[in-house]
């Protein structure tokens, strides 16, 4: 359907493809380091393996595989869910569709205290990995819920569009029913009625003004809907600074770079790692937007079930 263009979240949809483009693009880069370091655990395991352990000791390995191969397969999702777009005649309802999908693989992190083993204590790498997917799920969470949010809104805003024209249509034929007017027309409908009385012409003028009372309430009602939802999406917590993404992302990543520059280098370009990706996030700055988040999504969700009620 149509979107709209009311503040300053729909206009990043139209140059960006959605919300919080600044953390989506720093969170990206945090993933893709997560994923190298599992790939590098994955060579560790392969040249490590069947190298005469014990019966025990094959089973700790699988255990850990069957771990770094579902961390994988998490790392992947919450990448492919970011990188998700959402163009200016793009539908915001596929948008919604592909990451819930995604959300319903990562649920695990949207409340990372009842995950993991408690009996086992995660590393550094694992509690790293582990801060890494709750923030960006929480991210994708955000997003989804905007997207939402917003569709929502236009139906309501086309919706309340229908029913004022039809509110002034019954307001018309109230106003009409009143004056010299009026009195001549229910003076003609009682002279009808008595002639032909299986017409009920009688009550017209009370079924006018139940018409124009039901349309009046259902219009007040979703005005009050499209105040909600356009409330919350205003109150949705402050976007990542630019300057931030400097300190996850590589500037070359998109240029070319020269052969005396690769030879220098060793043909090494240098790569965001996963502990700049966690230093950021335990900054105060994210650590308060990550529970400014978690109570902005549920008032969304509050939102979003009094509006289909």
């Amino acid at each position: 359907g149509r979107s709209f263009d009311l503040d300053k979240g729909d206009r990043s949809y139209d140059n960006f493809g959605g919300i919080e483009t600044v953390r989506v693009r720093a969170y990206q880069e945090g993933l893709k380091a997560a994923l190298d370091v599992i790939s590098e655990e994955d060579d560790v395991s392969d040249d490590g393996r069947g190298t005469g352990t014990t019966l025990f000791g094959n089973k700790q390995s699988v255990d850990d595989d069957d771990s770094i191969s579902g961390v994988k397969d998490d790392v992947q999702t919450a990448l492919s869910a970011l990188k998700l777009l959402c163009p200016p005649k793009g539908s915001r309802e596929y948008f919604v569709q592909e990451n819930a999908q995604a959300l319903s693989k990562l649920a695990n992190y949207i409340a990372p205290s009842s995950r993991g083993d408690k009996a086992k204590t995660p590393t550094v790498r694992q509690q790293n990995m582990d801060l890494l997917l709750h923030h960006s799920s929480k991210l994708i969470e955000m997003r989804t819920l905007d997207a939402l949010l917003r569709t929502l809104r236009d139906r309501h805003l086309i919706v309340a569009s229908r029913l004022r024209r039809a509110r002034d249509y019954w307001k018309w034929h109230v106003n009409l029913s009143g004056g010299w007017f009026g009195l001549f027309t229910q003076d003609l409908r009682q002279k009808v009625n008595s002639v032909f009385p299986w017409l009920g012409l009688n009550d017209l003028k009370e079924r006018t003004q139940r018409h124009y009372e039901r349309v009046t309430a259902s219009w007040e009602k979703e005005l009050v809907c499209l105040g909600k939802i356009e409330q919350v999406l205003l109150d949705r917590p402050e976007e990542m600074e630019v300057g931030s993404l400097l300190s996850v992302t590589n500037d070359n990543d998109d240029e070319e770079t020269s052969w005396l520059g690769n030879l220098l280098s060793g043909g090494n370009k240098s790569k965001p790692s996963l502990d700049e990706s966690t230093e950021l996030m335990l900054k105060s700055k994210n650590r308060i937007w990550i529970r400014e988040t978690e109570n902005w999504c549920a008032k969304a969700r509050q939102a979003i079930s009094d509006s289909v009620d």
